[in-house]
């Protein structure tokens, strides 16, 4: 009686600290399309033909994975550096600018997902405490990227996916 007990306390105990899967607002399709007209707009991948929006004065409701734009400002803590990461604005679209809390320098660079760099124009607005810069993404196309900053050792600190859209 005693193993049954342990086994369950123990098998409880382990399945707390699984994780599964997250979810992100991010949609990869084969195909798609986005089209506008007098009375509205239709967007739509290959695994999700047929959304439903319903809308009050403040709350609009989509379902699945297509949402609304929406701008956010993506915070990472990272203790193991004892540094903050600020993203914004996710989606991007014509620029992503990246902020980091710490004494220390830190090189940001973009990949494609293919892994291969971008080469963009960047404005560095380092000053102090923050290594800051602005990434000019107008001369890619919409997609899915891969942002990775790195320590001046050259060790990856942090990889983020960020997308760019119109």
């Amino acid at each position: 009686m005693i193993y049954k007990f342990m086994f369950v306390l123990i098998s409880t105990f382990a399945a707390m600290n699984l994780q599964a899967q997250t979810l992100e607002r991010q949609v990869i399709g084969a195909a798609g399309t986005f089209q506008t007209a007098s009375w509205g707009s239709l967007s739509s991948t290959t695994g999700e033909s047929i959304t439903t929006t319903a809308a009050t004065s403040s709350v609009v409701l989509t379902q699945g994975f297509q949402q609304p734009l929406q701008t956010d400002l993506v915070v990472y803590e990272i203790p193991t550096y004892n540094i903050t990461v600020m993203v914004f604005p996710v989606p991007a679209s014509g620029f992503i600018n990246v902020a980091i809390n710490s004494g220390k320098h830190y090189s940001v660079k973009l990949f494609d997902m293919l892994g291969r760099q971008l080469k963009l124009p960047v404005r560095d607005l380092s000053s102090g405490m923050e290594t800051r810069y602005t990434f000019d993404l107008n001369s890619i196309a919409n997609g899915t990227y891969l942002m990775l900053i790195n320590d001046e050792h050259n060790s990856q600190v942090k990889a983020i996916k960020f997308t760019k859209i119109n």
